[in-house]
């Protein structure tokens, strides 16, 4: 049993454990905007299918492909010229796979497919929150897929309710991290005020010496004024205005 549930782990956390972070709390690109990228991402929700879909986890698995699908279609979209014929055939497999599941379940299965497929798109739209440094939007996004994730722990069995375990506690460690990051920055904004307020105080100077611009050497320009029109000294200046005085003018 422990060894099918293992493998129903590696098959099921697949896509999810590959394209989580190696370290709690370290950010970074949750998946490379390349064709090769998106194709790996794709290509691990196929592979988590196929493993649910052996261990008879068929809500699951439905989920995992139609999530498969969807990134097939994007990468074809996105870049068309990237192995065509393979994306086709990639996609033309999950159509049929994904048909013959929407038979072969039965309504309460089909909800829980749906429930997961959610739970897939909140997980991806707080990953995505996440790496644009939205955090508040994404704990709110998390939120919610850890709710549904609940709402799955409660329906199933036991073992498989571990299983989940093992995504609700990546996720909380998202969440913890970024809840660290949103008290950090409303930390400094509260403290924001103060700090001007300490920045202010007694801060009404004299103008001291020192303050002043250092005494300039340089030369008057000669552009208004012609060197040799320029006395030496105020004593000059008074000969000279007395020299051109016109004789017989009054004083």
């Amino acid at each position: 049993m422990r060894n099918k549930l293992s493998g129903f782990c590696l098959g099921a956390l697949l896509a999810f454990l590959a394209l989580s972070e190696p370290c709690p709390g370290h950010p970074h690109m949750l998946i490379e905007d390349t064709p090769d990228g998106r194709w790996l991402s794709a290509y691990a929700w196929y592979q988590s299918g196929e493993n649910l879909s052996f261990e008879q986890a068929l809500p699951f698995a439905l989920a995992a492909y139609k999530e498969a699908d969807t990134e097939f279609r994007e990468l074809a979209e996105r870049y068309d010229y990237y192995e065509p014929d393979l994306v086709a055939f990639r996609l033309e497999q999950l159509e049929a796979k994904i048909q013959q599941l929407l038979t072969t379940l039965n309504q309460q299965e089909l909800e829980k497919a749906e429930v997961y497929a959610d739970f897939i798109e909140s997980w991806r739209q707080g990953e995505d929150r996440r790496y644009t440094d939205r955090f508040e939007e994404a704990i709110e996004r998390f939120d919610y897929a850890l709710s549904l994730l609940q709402e799955l722990k409660e329906q199933e069995n036991e073992a498989f309710a571990e299983v989940l375990v093992t995504q609700e506690a990546q996720i909380r460690e998202s969440v913890r991290w970024m809840q660290e990051q949103v008290d950090l920055v409303e930390k400094e904004k509260a403290l924001a005020p103060l700090k001007m307020a300490a920045k202010l105080e007694g801060t009404t100077d004299f103008i001291k010496e020192e303050d002043l611009p250092a005494a300039s050497n340089a030369p008057a320009s000669g552009a208004l004024f012609p060197s040799g029109l320029l006395p030496a000294s105020l004593p000059d200046a008074i000969e000279l205005d007395s020299a051109q005085e016109p004789a017989g003018s009054q004083p």
